[in-house]
């Protein structure tokens, strides 16, 4: 069996990473692309995809360490379900991510995404902490309580 490995691939809240009515002539789907617009004028984007070093924006998508939250599609029985795993940096501060515990359902995924965003929101010193910082300042313990609700 082949296998695919997705970096850095946008959803949306709901779940979802494509637009309707996909097909060949539009992998993405009807309006899909906008998912993924806001990657496009990045540093890393215009740095990594079109050789253009020192070019693109810079903010909160390129924090120290850059997106420190993955979601892996996992197969399990022929469903559908996604891996969390956090902490992870491909900068000078290089580190492997952690997965955060249990996989979750397509239905599961969206709503578990919100609620690690609202914590990291609401565990953040201020409006400048990046996600990583958090994370790595608090540890995983306060990510795994909102999602599983135990320690």
């Amino acid at each position: 069996m082949s296998q695919v490995r997705v970096h850095n691939f946008s959803i949306s809240l709901d779940g979802f990473g494509a637009g309707p009515d996909q097909s060949l002539q539009a992998p993405l789907g009807v309006g899909g692309g906008q998912l993924h617009g806001w990657a496009v004028p990045t540093r890393s984007f215009q740095e990594r995809v079109f050789g253009n070093p020192g070019g693109g924006t810079t903010g909160t998508d390129e924090g120290p360490g850059g997106i420190p939250a993955n979601l892996a599609g996992v197969d399990k029985r022929g469903e559908e379900f996604y891996q969390v795993t956090l902490g992870g940096s491909g900068a000078d501060d290089a580190a492997i991510g952690s997965i955060i515990g249990r996989a979750f359902s397509a239905e599961e995924i969206g709503p578990a995404v919100e609620t690690l965003v609202d914590a990291y929101l609401d565990l953040r010193r201020d409006a400048g902490e990046p996600f990583l910082q958090t994370y790595r300042r608090l540890g995983d313990a306060p990510f795994k309580e909102r999602l599983y609700g135990t320690r």
